[in-house]
């Protein structure tokens, strides 16, 4: 991994991650957060240094779809290649809480409100609270959820593998309405006027 000086190209700094990294690391000012691969790790870095802040691991999974939120300050969210989503200290790495669910989650999680949106791949769409980790509410599709939802005036958005728009209330996880397409929807896309 290299951080390069965009002025000139220059190398700043570079980290070695043995077998290497995932694409996509989590960038904020101060820190890049990444995860690696063998052993399975997510890392934080000094984003002016490289230097390593702290690492991670639960044993056995591929971290990955990392987020950091205002609402839930100070805390990552991230999920494993299991069926588990990781709520930790950013400035530590320690764990303040993990939610099991019942899906493999391959889908980047939403926050808003002090909720995490959750899109399983098994066809079920949880909402979390972003303090304690409780279920708060679970939303069953037709389908795997194929696409990160979209969220637009307290209503959720997301394609399925059941051809299908859906529309949920982020509150209660109440179906508003769905959309019977003829293919996949990978991407919702929406015009407001």
């Amino acid at each position: 991994m290299l951080a390069l000086d965009s002025s000139n190209g220059n190398v700043r700094w570079s980290f070695s991650a043995g077998d290497g990294v995932k694409p996509q690391p989590l960038v904020t000012q101060t820190s890049i957060y990444q995860t690696k691969i063998s052993p399975d790790q997510l890392f934080a870095l000094d984003a002016l240094s490289g230097a390593t802040q702290w690492t991670y691991s639960d044993g056995d999974s591929v971290f990955f779809y990392n987020s950091i939120t205002d609402e839930a300050p100070g805390t990552l969210f991230t999920c494993g290649r299991g069926n588990t989503l990781y709520a930790l200290n950013i400035s530590t790495g320690a764990l303040n809480w993990k939610y099991t669910g019942s899906a493999s989650y391959n889908v980047s999680p939403l926050f808003s409100n002090g909720t995490v949106y959750l899109p399983g791949n098994d066809s079920t769409f949880c909402a979390i609270n972003a303090v304690s980790g409780q279920l708060i509410w679970k939303f069953i599709a037709g389908e795997n959820i194929l696409v990160a939802p979209t969220l637009i005036n307290g209503v959720l958005y997301f394609g399925c593998g059941d051809k299908k728009l859906y529309a949920i209330n982020a509150a209660t996880g109440k179906l508003e309405w769905c959309y019977i397409t003829k293919s996949y929807i990978f991407s919702p896309v929406f015009s407001l006027f």
